[in-house]
């Protein structure tokens, strides 16, 4: 599959939900559309996050690709699966900043 668009946010983290690059790209998804991410940290760091944006993309009958794997957060294995990353995106992050404040 060919990406008809490519939406990077240089500079900035998962961790900011406000990000000009992914309004971008979840508004130009229409439905059937499918949105690619290598890791599901680059798309939120948040399980609260996470779990908002697949919802949006759910209710517009956008699918989800993450690191090639395609998950139906409909079905309740796809669901587990997208929280699991959600719950390790969002460890990691806390993990970063932790040591980033130990550092000073």
């Amino acid at each position: 599959m060919q990406a008809d668009r490519i939406s990077v946010d240089a500079g900035l983290t998962g961790s900011n939900r406000d990000r000009p690059a992914l309004r971008e790209a979840l508004a130009a998804c229409d439905t059937g559309s499918t949105v690619f991410v290598t890791k599901l940290d680059r798309l939120a760091r948040s399980i609260t996050d996470a779990r908002d944006t697949v919802d949006e993309l759910t209710r517009r009958g956008v699918r989800l690709n993450i690191a090639g794997s395609l998950h139906d957060p409909t079905d309740p294995m796809g669901r587990l699966l997208v929280t699991a990353l959600a719950m390790i995106a969002e460890f990691e992050g806390d993990v970063i900043r932790a040591r980033n404040r130990q550092s000073y």
